[in-house]
């Protein structure tokens, strides 16, 4: 349940980890806005929301995967913050987004490059961040096989540059 100031609780639209517990003596008002809390049996708990990973996948290419997650990604971007990685070579969730047509920049470019993909990612005005896919070219994209082959942890070992936190569904 979420505390806002002068209101009651009422049920949370996201999932959270217990951080910390202090006691709270009833009818002590919560002042401090700028951390969720929660009353439960009288204590005050400070929440920690945890991310949600939501994954578009589909074999069968032109169904709308791209279109269906910038919509979907836009739509959640007013209750927080949304982070959208592209995976396609086509590397077309950027447009939806708001990424100049000139930007070669992405996780492609991070992996090989050997950068952090934080370095890499977008915003516009009003929009959902964005790490595109980047633009590489066919020898890039061999060496990238080879690296993605020994290394299984990459798509993890990525998502944890982004500050996104603990992922609490997939």
């Amino acid at each position: 349940m979420r505390v806002h100031d002068n209101t009651e609780p009422r049920p949370c639209a996201g999932d959270f980890i217990l951080e910390q517990a202090v006691n709270h003596p009833p009818g002590n008002e919560i002042t401090n806005a700028r951390n969720l809390h929660c009353v439960l049996s009288s204590r005050l708990v400070t929440l920690v929301p945890m991310a949600i990973l939501v994954g578009m996948v589909s074999q069968k290419g032109g169904v709308g995967k791209t279109t269906l997650t910038a919509n979907l990604a836009a739509a959640l971007n007013n209750d927080g913050r949304v982070v959208c990685v592209d995976l396609d070579p086509q590397n077309a969730l950027r447009l939806h987004l708001g990424v100049q047509m000139d930007e070669m920049d992405g996780l492609t470019r991070c992996t090989l490059e050997g950068r952090t993909w934080n370095t890499s990612l977008f915003q516009s005005p009003g929009s959902p961040e964005v790490l595109p896919y980047g633009t590489i070219n066919e020898t890039d994209r061999d060496t990238l096989e080879v690296f993605l082959a020994e290394n299984p942890n990459w798509l993890s070992s990525g998502l944890a540059t982004l500050g996104v936190g603990n992922v609490s569904s997939v």
